[in-house]
């Protein structure tokens, strides 16, 4: 057996140095010009999305308009979609600004549904503008003939109209598609086509397989670690390469034709150009399915080159089998900030009493600080001094601009740190911004900001079966000088980390808490902000807790503003309820309600083990005795069981119901939560605008 795996592993290293001796042979240079030969055609698919933090600046009928737009282009001499500092090089965006900028006679900037790389073409690429509310009586014929007017030839406006007051271009996206076009014929393909579909040389198609092309495609769906298909220079920006292909297909357009459509929510830099090139060497014969599934797990043991691209942009070098770790933004720094990384601490080294965590504040290592001014955002900086120098006049301080999310991480069995569902807590972040005028967080500053906070305050990770968290609090705030009422002209984000417990020491051990519904109070009104996670939302819930709490209730439930009829939701938490005939009933997604992201995966858990929900208005007084149980479902707060509720002198208690077609059946609650994860909801997926999608973010240390 010793020989044969020695055999086995002289074979492999042998392979390996082939496939690198081919690929340096094929290696060519970037072709700089307004024509690249054969980029991709992207297509983007961009509908309102179901899910939190899709809203957007509510603008009123006298404040202005968004407007949605779909646009086409020829990607071949432009630079990609996002606009760049200086305008050059050409983008995509930067175009359509100035034409945008020169209709409307002030400066406008647009929002896409995702960036695009160089070379990338699109058929109706989504994006939205806000505008003022004057406009003529015709502008949509208007002002689209007048912007593909300004515009060059390669670009065209194809739809404009109204959007829906939570339409974002971004955060709304449903999915991506990308298409790729090869010819594989022996005719040469039309020059004509030669812009839109890569046409393989002779060479290489004598050795081309189409069922080899399907087969590669396999290997690609699911979840995997692209590390190995992204230029290096951008590991950097994406800490994490694990992306999801959801669907991958090989379509065959005609004899020697064929496209290779790849559905996804997100990729990392160049990814998917890379994956398409991967895919045709390995339908040539030139590397084995065995070296893509090792490509694909992040470990490939040797530093050869990757088939990058099916583009003529050349074939970039493999990245090292060790990529570099998260590097912490570099400054000299004023005070405590720190400018350099260190070593990265062992998990729960900080040997903190963790059974006895409440929901409490832990001095930790450090935290990050971006600042926003003058339109764009400063780097990041690392301090361990936990106050911060503000303005005496600071518009927070003045008229409340203030927003936080907050998300936990769990040390798993594995030894992973895995961040739960933080992308739903920046999309409702950013819904919030859009509400209070304040600048959005750009996902890669978010990235940028977590990453470094975990592992600089791994040891302070509860470690597995401990029943704790880092329960990581992004927020921002307007920190600039403000003496009149207005938006803050500079903003600080801050995201820190701190080790947590149960919130509620009574509901230990899912015993439960009792609940008062208080009529003497609102959390938020109807047409208001309730639906943001504003600082000032739970100062105006103070008094009515504390209430609460002397009269022997740690939680108290709130009723519409309007009417007082209508469940809306507890002060720290979402409304949950199980009926006798065991459906989830939960109230629907008003403005006066936070959407709870704890609550949206349960939902789908509960929709995936067959369990009717239903996301609706709840009737206090004429349906809460159709509930067997009822809970506060949140991010601190986890799922909590509510033992009884008490509403002047009624009292309704609830029980622990039985039968196998209940979620707490098999066993009881615990035992359903239990299914799910160590906090109960673990590494489980949901949907998201129609689409499934991982709430577990592997952090690596």
């Amino acid at each position: 057996m010793g020989c044969v795996r020695k055999a086995k592993g002289v074979l492999q290293a042998a392979e390996r140095q082939r496939y690198g001796q081919l690929l340096r042979r094929l290696k060519v240079s970037a072709q700089p010009g307004p024509c690249p030969s054969h980029p991709p055609e992207l297509v983007r698919r961009s509908v309102q999305a179901a899910a939190a933090g899709a809203g957007s600046l509510q603008l009123g009928e006298s404040e202005g308009h968004r407007l949605r737009l779909r646009v086409a282009y020829d990607g071949s001499r432009y630079h990609g979609w996002a606009r760049v500092k200086g305008g050059s090089p050409l983008t995509i965006a930067g175009v359509l600004d100035r034409a945008f900028s020169l209709l409307l006679r002030r400066q406008v900037f647009l929002c896409g549904a995702s960036r695009t790389d160089a070379g990338v073409h699109a058929l109706g690429q989504a994006a939205h503008v806000d505008v003022a509310a004057d406009r003529p009586e015709n502008w949509q014929e208007l002002w689209q003939r007048k912007l593909n007017e300004q515009l060059p030839d390669d670009i065209r406006v194809r739809n404009l109209e109204d959007a829906p007051a939570d339409f974002h271009a971004r955060f709304s996206a449903s999915g991506k598609t990308y298409v790729y076009r090869l010819h594989y014929g022996e005719n040469p393909t039309n020059p004509l086509e030669r812009l839109h579909r890569f046409s393989m040389p002779l060479s290489w198609v004598r050795d081309f397989q189409l069922s080899e092309l399907h087969d590669a495609a396999a290997l690609f769906r699911g979840q995997k670690n692209f590390l190995y298909f992204t230029s290096p220079g951008k590991l950097e920006r994406k800490r994490s390469t694990v992306r999801n292909i959801h669907d991958i297909r090989v379509v065959e357009e005609a004899p020697g034709q064929c496209r290779v459509e790849v559905d996804l929510d997100g990729a990392v830099y160049r990814m998917v150009r890379n994956m398409v090139g991967c895919m045709v060497w390995v339908a040539r014969g030139r590397i084995s399915s065995d070296c893509v599934e090792e490509l694909l797990s992040g470990s490939f043991s040797q530093v050869n080159p990757v088939p990058r691209s099916v583009c003529s942009e050349g074939i970039d070098a493999m990245p090292p089998k060790k990529a570099k770790g998260v590097i912490k933004p570099k400054a000299k720094a004023k005070g405590k900030a720190k400018a350099k990384a260190k070593k990265v601490d062992k998990v729960g080294a900080a040997k903190l009493d963790w059974p006895s965590l409440g929901f409490n504040y832990v001095k930790t290592k450090s935290h990050i600080r971006f600042v926003y001014k003058d339109g764009k955002w400063s780097k990041g900086k690392l301090y361990t001094d936990p106050f911060m120098p503000v303005h005496m006049l600071a518009n927070v301080f003045h008229y409340g601009q203030a927003l936080f999310e907050g998300f936990k991480g769990f040390h798993t069995k594995e030894g992973d740190v895995c961040l739960f569902a933080d992308k739903l807590s920046l999309g409702r972040m950013n819904h919030g911004c859009r509400r209070f005028m304040m600048p959005e967080v750009p996902v890669e500053i978010w990235d940028e900001a977590v990453q470094i906070v975990v592992k600089d305050n791994a040891k302070y990770v509860p470690p597995y079966g401990s029943g704790g968290a880092l329960y990581v609090r992004p927020f921002i705030f307007g920190s600039g000088p403000k003496l009149g009422l207005g938006p803050s002209e500079e903003y600080t984000f801050v995201v820190f980390a701190n080790p947590v417990g149960s919130y509620y020491k009574a509901a230990e051990g899912m015993q439960g808490v009792e609940a008062l519904v208080t009529d003497h109070y609102d959390r938020a009104a109807p047409l208001g902000c309730g639906d943001c996670k504003a600082a000032g939302n739970y100062a105006a819930d103070l008094e009515s807790m504390y209430e609460a709490k002397k009269k022997g209730f740690p939680i108290s439930l709130y009723l519409d503003a309007k009417e007082r009829r209508y469940v809306e939701e507890f002060n720290t938490s979402n409304f949950v309820g199980i009926t006798k005939d065991g459906k989830y009933i939960t109230p629907d997604a008003a403005r006066s309600v936070l959407n709870s992201n704890t609550n949206k995966v349960l939902t789908q858990l509960a929709a995936d083990m067959g369990i009717t929900v239903e996301r609706r208005r709840i009737d206090f007084a004429a349906e809460v005795d159709t509930f067997t149980e009822v809970g506060a479902v949140g991010t601190a707060v986890v799922v909590t069981p509510i033992k009884s509720l008490t509403r002047g002198d009624q009292v309704w208690n609830f029980g622990q119901p039985e039968g196998p077609g209940h979620p707490a059946g098999r066993g009881g609650r615990s035992a359903w939560l239990d299914d799910q994860g160590e906090d109960g909801l673990g590494a489980s997926s949901f949907e998201a605008s129609g689409r499934s999608t991982q709430t577990a973010v592997a952090v690596p240390l």
